[in-house]
């Protein structure tokens, strides 16, 4: 920075370890070290840092959700709808052609799942 150089930082990666791991895992920890690095910059430098250095967009707002699903078998669902309705839930709604159904308590919402096969395909 200090020879007027004002592009991107990247990571060159010769290293087996990094090369065997998860490729997602790796390049979250290697983004968050370049963002590590790019603060420090900026803090050293003040204000001869250049603008672009350590500019990140705002973090998205979270605005709320819709639903929260469960898959489960016939056995847990009925376990579960005791509790929920124990929570303050009720039944809200069946599914017309899929062994779901939607229990509620104010704003909030919870599916229950029972598609035969779903949890193996999940699990998988």
């Amino acid at each position: 920075m200090e020879t007027g150089y004002d592009g991107p930082l990247s990571l060159e990666i010769f290293n087996d370890g990094f090369r065997a791991a998860p490729t997602a895992i790796t390049a979250a920890g290697r983004h968050r070290l370049l963002r590590y690095l790019e603060e420090q910059t900026r803090t050293v430098m003040g204000n001869k840092a250049p603008p672009q250095l350590f500019d990140p967009p705002a973090p998205p707002q979270h605005i709320g959700f819709q639903f929260l699903e469960f898959a489960v078998d016939p056995a847990t669902r009925s376990h579960v709808a005791e509790w929920l309705g124990k929570l303050g839930f009720r039944l809200a709604g069946k599914h017309r052609s899929k062994d779901v159904q939607l229990y509620r308590h104010g704003a909030g919402s919870i599916v229950l799942n029972a598609e035969s096969g779903l949890l193996r395909q999940r699990v998988l």
